[in-house]
């Protein structure tokens, strides 16, 4: 993906979407959701977000558009930010704030007990800084379950191909 590639011997993300507003407005209101699942191996180590916290990446050719770790950390403050754990099987993050930490207001990670391995995501974020980029070429996106670099496998990655809306004011990937 980058020249320190945070995803080793990843899972391939599928399906994958990824939409990004407010395109035609100043930097740093975009909005993003991002959804998927993928399918760790069996010898993948267990992840927990609520103790690590978790990376994401979006980027164009070599350069990240957006590359945060989303840090560990229970659910506390005012306003609130943090992670919720649910037995072991559901994670949620959330940054309550006015502006949210590079954009990103929440999260959504869940382990799917009718497959093993199977992990669904979802990425939300507002006031994010996500620029179009000229030419528009295929956008590459990581979910790293135990940043800064993952144990290989506990991570997942896509290369999406980016349409805009007719006033380009929003793109979607897939």
């Amino acid at each position: 993906m980058l020249r320190r590639d945070p995803c080793t011997g990843g899972a391939v993300v599928t399906p994958d979407l990824v939409k990004i507003g407010r395109q035609t407005t100043p930097v740093g209101d975009d909005t993003l959701n991002w959804k998927g699942e993928m399918i760790l191996g069996p010898s993948v180590p267990g992840f927990d977000p609520l103790a690590t916290g978790v990376r994401l990446v979006f980027a164009h050719g070599g350069t990240a558009d957006l590359d945060v770790t989303v840090p560990g950390g229970a659910y506390a403050g005012s306003p609130v930010v943090g992670w919720r754990a649910t037995a072991g099987i559901k994670w949620s993050y959330v940054d309550k704030r006015i502006q949210p930490a590079s954009g990103i207001a929440k999260i959504t990670i869940q382990r799917v007990a009718s497959t093993p391995g199977r992990v669904k995501f979802r990425v939300k974020g507002k006031k994010a800084a996500l620029p179009p980029v000229p030419g528009n070429p295929p956008m590459r996106v990581a979910l790293v379950l135990a940043p800064p670099a993952a144990t290989a496998g506990q991570c997942g990655e896509g290369v999406l191909a980016c349409t805009f809306n007719g006033s380009g004011s929003s793109r979607k990937c897939q």
